[in-house]
This record gives C-alpha cells, sequence and structure tokens, in this order.
C-alpha cells in the first residue's frame, strides 16, 4: 500500500507540474509586448492551457494580434504562421471547452485571412451563440466582419445585425459603430437603418461620435 500511495503522489506530482507549464506558457505570450508576441506565435504554439483565465487570456492575446497592425503588415508567411498557430490552440482549446466564445473568434479571424467565407460564417456564427452578451467579443466580431459584410451569409448577417444592435446599448460599443460608419462606406445604410430604430437618445450619441471620427481624421490647420 504503501508504495502504491507513492507512486499516485508521484503521478499527481508530474500532472501538477505539466499543468504549470502549460500555464506559464500561456501566460508568458500574454506578457509579451507585441513584437515578441508575434516572433513567439510565428515560431511555434504554446501548449493550450487548462485553467479558464489562462485559456481566455491566451485567446484575447491572439485576438489582439490577429486584428492589429502590426501582424497585418508582417510578410505574408509569418503573419499565415500567427494565424495558423493561434486557430490552432483554439481548437485545442475549443475540444475541451466548445463554448468558449473567444477561440471561436480566433478561428473566425484566421478563416478571414485566408478568404474563407463559409468557414468565417460558422465561425462568426458560433462566436456570436456562445458569447452572446460579451460586448468586448461584440466589438472584436463586428470589427472583422464588418470590412467583409457584403460576403457575409444570411446566417453570418443575422449574427452581425444582433452585435449591432448590442453595440448600440453603451457608449464604447457605439464609438466601434461610429468608427465603422466613417471608415466603411457601403456599410453605412445598414448601420443608419439600426440607428434610425434606435432611441433618441442613441441617435443623438451615435452622431455625435461620427462627427468626432470624421473630425478626427481632418488633416490639422
Amino acid at each position: 500500500m504503501r508504495y502504491f500511495l507513492a507512486a499516485v503522489a508521484l503521478a499527481g506530482a508530474v500532472l501538477a507540474g505539466l499543468a504549470f507549464q502549460r500555464e506559464y506558457a500561456a501566460n508568458m505570450a500574454t506578457l509579451d509586448d507585441a513584437f515578441t508576441r508575434i516572433d513567439r506565435f510565428a515560431e511555434g504554439r504554446p501548449p493550450a492551457p487548462l485553467g479558464w483565465r489562462a485559456m481566455r487570456g491566451l485567446m484575447l492575446a491572439c485576438i489582439d494580434m490577429q486584428q492589429g497592425f502590426l501582424l497585418a503588415i508582417q510578410p505574408e508567411a509569418e503573419r499565415r504562421a500567427v494565424h495558423d498557430n493561434c486557430a490552432a490552440v483554439a481548437a485545442d482549446i475549443l475540444a475541451r471547452a466548445p463554448t468558449a466564445g473567444s477561440a471561436h473568434l480566433v478561428q473566425a479571424a484566421a478563416l478571414a485571412d485566408v478568404g474563407d467565407s463559409a468557414g468565417f460564417d460558422r465561425a462568426l456564427i458560433a462566436a456570436r451563440a456562445t458569447a452572446p452578451q460579451e460586448g468586448w467579443q461584440a466589438a472584436r466580431r463586428h470589427m472583422l466582419a464588418a470590412p467583409r459584410h457584403d460576403l457575409l451569409g444570411d446566417g453570418a448577417r443575422a449574427a452581425f445585425d444582433a452585435d449591432v444592435a448590442l453595440l448600440l446599448q453603451g457608449r464604447n460599443g457605439l464609438a466601434v459603430l461610429a468608427s465603422s460608419y466613417v471608415n466603411i462606406e457601403p456599410l453605412r445604410p445598414v448601420l443608419e437603418t439600426a440607428v434610425n430604430a434606435a432611441p433618441g437618445d442613441v441617435q443623438r450619441r451615435f452622431l455625435r461620435l461620427v462627427r468626432e471620427a470624421m473630425a478626427a481624421q481632418m488633416p490639422a490647420g
């Protein structure tokens, strides 16, 4: 019995060590500066962490990279490697936690980068279905989908419209929509329809944010 208990204790210690390594690698990726993080994910992918907080942090780190300007200007091979490795970690997480909306969002960003419209639609719908009230995820979904709105299928457009309705409810969301209105001209009729159906105070805040966004883009002097 003594040897059996010792073996169990040893196995537990090994498992705990492996879990620590996974969490440590994930946490390091979230603490990296933008350049180091891109280099880290271009070279390979960290193991998917086991803890929910570490999983969420790692997915947020991926989303920040995937939607950032710095990754967009990297050579295609490096950019593609980052998207692929983020998507692979997301797949590992989804195998254990299918309702992790941020992991679906990471996959949507990777699919958008290769122009897979059907795959993007599925990932966007899943991201919305698993995190319908997460405002920050709705904002990121909108930022991903808005430039390709004309490519969305019916289900993805319904998810997009639902996110617009959610974003209309708060100032941060309104600022995201105002930015899209100013920068994505073909999207304006869609946003105008949604805003016109909102209460008057929401319409007034939206118009003020649109004016501020337009003014910010005007050359100084």
